[in-house]
């Protein structure tokens, strides 16, 4: 929890890690954050407003930033919680590796390959 902390998350933002938030009447609703413009450190979408579309705008928001800072950028990374690779996948990730275990934390390994991601946006 100390890692979502507000004041920690903005210290973040002030490096190499860029935050993208939604917003409906005052209220963050969804939030995606970069590390290094290729990493995605955290992302959520509040469950009542899921399958809108929120997710994958802020993910098209956030790759399009990283992608004006490194035009070279092949891929975005996430480990995703084994819950969410249904969700990963239907915004065009793919598994890179099996399930790992890494202190104690489950995730599977995923990236959005930019290619196809550039070519959808067009």
């Amino acid at each position: 929890m100390k890692y979502l902390d507000p004041s920690i998350l903005a210290e973040r933002s002030k490096g190499d890690h860029r935050v993208q938030v939604a917003e409906s009447h005052d209220e963050i609703i969804g939030m995606i954050e970069i590390r290094g413009y290729s990493h995605v450190a955290l992302f959520f979408v509040a469950t009542e407003q899921q399958r809108k579309g929120i997710g994958r705008e802020l993910l098209n928001k956030a790759v399009r930033e990283c992608i004006s800072i490194n035009p070279d950028l092949a891929e975005i990374t996430v480990n995703s919680s084994p819950n969410a690779v249904f969700a990963y996948r239907a915004l065009g990730f793919t598994e890179k590796d099996k399930e790992k275990t890494v202190n104690g934390i489950r995730f599977v390994p995923m990236a959005l390959k930019l290619t196809k991601f550039r070519s959808t946006q067009q």
